[in-house]
């Protein structure tokens, strides 16, 4: 199927294509790798984020994929001196709610960064507490948990996959499960688990 020049013209135009395309622009001078800077970007502000990481972190690109303001920028400045892995921990941050997440998980998991990482508030720490009793991998399932969602994917997920925290980090419903009965059905993938994490409705 070919796309017209005028269709194109009006995808690439149209409101959902301004922010990648500004972010773009506003970052080809500053990464080889704007197109995974920018990717789904509702703003040029992945660019801005970058520009004021750049000196601070050897992973600006990761720090600042789809940021939305110079809050993981922020939050990478609070955490530095709290784990070896602020940008991870500040990735998709929008507060420094991964700071307080982090300060309240470290004591309950070796792995506060990855459970606290871009959190929006203690919905990780819930989590985390109930799913110790479910899976030896809670800090994964949980991580970037917004409510209790996980658990109840995980709990869907149990006797489909061999890799039910896989498939159901960070989950916000049940869609993860259907994904993987789906691609697995279709034979799409020899990893469904991995393909179908972190898909939504």
């Amino acid at each position: 199927m070919r796309i017209s020049a005028s269709v194109l013209t009006i995808l690439l135009t149209g409101p959902a294509a301004a922010g990648p395309i500004d972010c773009y622009r506003a970052s080809k001078d500053l990464t080889k790798f704007p197109p995974l800077l920018c990717a789904g970007a509702a703003t040029a502000a992945p660019a801005a984020c970058f520009a004021a990481s750049k000196d601070i972190t050897r992973y600006p690109a990761l720090l600042c994929s789809g940021a939305a303001s110079n809050a993981p920028v922020d939050c990478y400045q609070a955490s530095k001196e709290m784990t070896i892995f602020p940008t991870l921990l500040c990735a998709h941050a929008a507060s420094q709610a991964p700071v307080a997440c982090f300060s309240a998980a470290k004591d309950l998991t070796a792995y506060p960064a990855l459970l606290c990482s871009g959190a929006s508030s203690n919905a990780p720490l819930d989590c985390f507490r109930k799913a110790k009793a479910l899976t030896g991998f809670p800090a994964l399932l949980c991580a970037g948990a917004v409510s209790d969602a996980p658990l109840d994917c995980f709990a869907a997920a149990k006797g489909v996959t061999d890799y039910p925290a896989l498939l159901c980090a960070g989950a916000r419903s049940r869609a993860p499960v259907d994904c993987f009965q789906a691609a697995k059905a279709k034979d799409v993938t020899p990893y469904p688990a991995l393909l179908c994490s972190g898909a939504v409705d």
